[in-house]
């Protein structure tokens, strides 16, 4: 069952062909979460003559396996890694990519009971 919900959005533009990033890290303090990740707006590239590309996913995470004892994950980005279910959840960061694009995308937090 929820017991209660927080979004938050993020945005980010890069006008060169290198890859760029920002990430929000939302601090849950051992409560079981279920976190998702969506792209909800995306430009066609940063400029008319080259087509760019824009990413949002979940980057890394961290929970109790017992009392006091905090165990953090940080696995390799993956653009399919956009939802996911983590219990005594004591952190988790989202990330959001471009390269010559513009891009908006809306991460949400659901507090589990």
């Amino acid at each position: 069952m929820i017991q209660s919900i927080e979004t938050f959005y993020m945005h980010t533009i890069a006008y060169t062909p290198k890859l760029f990033v920002i990430y929000h890290t939302h601090w849950v303090g051992g409560r079981s979460i279920r976190a998702t990740i969506a792209l909800s707006g995306v430009s066609q590239g940063a400029t008319p003559q080259r087509a760019g590309s824009v990413g949002a996913y979940i980057k890394r995470w961290g929970f109790f396996d017992s009392p006091g004892h905090e165990i953090q994950v940080d696995p390799t980005p993956t653009p399919e890694r956009n939802e996911i279910w983590i219990p005594a959840c004591t952190f988790v960061t989202f990330g959001l990519s471009a390269e010559l694009a513009e891009g908006y995308a809306v991460g949400t937090v659901y507090y589990l009971s």
